[in-house]
């Protein structure tokens, strides 16, 4: 299909959201790849890359607790890949909130099942879902037995 000029002054005017700049919007994949050269070196070396190529990633989390444990392992079992991962703890254990809070009757204020992972925390295999302990003895759990939970992963 061929856009006409008259249509072409009506149509918006919408840079490019790599580089800012304008690239003709009836130029072919390859013709585009080659529009960026001289215009903008990173767009250019993007616009060689097929679409979804994996590129390494640096992920930076800010805790050790349920979630970062989560993803540790998603990274780790290689079901996230080309990630370069760094947690930051500022406790001395992990856990959060479940290794800071260790009051008399800490536990759990939602029943203790929602607290779920993708894999079997015994051996790693992945899972769909799974209780984060199989050690639970009330729905709604003491902190240390959701504490023991979080480090036999």
């Amino acid at each position: 299909m061929t856009i006409d000029d008259s249509t072409k002054a009506k149509l918006p005017h919408v840079p490019n959201t790599i580089s800012g700049t304008n690239v003709d919007p009836e130029l072919k994949p390859i013709e585009v790849t080659a529009a960026y050269k001289n215009k903008d070196k990173v767009a250019y070396e993007l616009s060689k890359q097929f679409f979804n190529t994996p590129r390494p990633l640096k992920v930076i989390v800010a805790g050790a607790g349920c979630s970062g444990l989560d993803l540790a392992h998603a990274v780790e079992s290689g079901r996230l890949k080309n990630v370069d991962l760094r947690i930051y703890e500022k406790n001395a254990g992990i856990g959060g909130t479940w290794w800071e809070n260790r009051y008399p009757g800490c536990a759990c204020d939602i029943p203790s099942h929602n607290y779920l992972v993708r894999f079997s925390p015994g051996t790693g295999a992945p899972l769909h879902s799974a209780p984060l302990s199989a050690d639970f003895t009330t729905p709604s759990s003491p902190g240390p037995q959701i504490r023991n939970g979080l480090h036999s992963m």
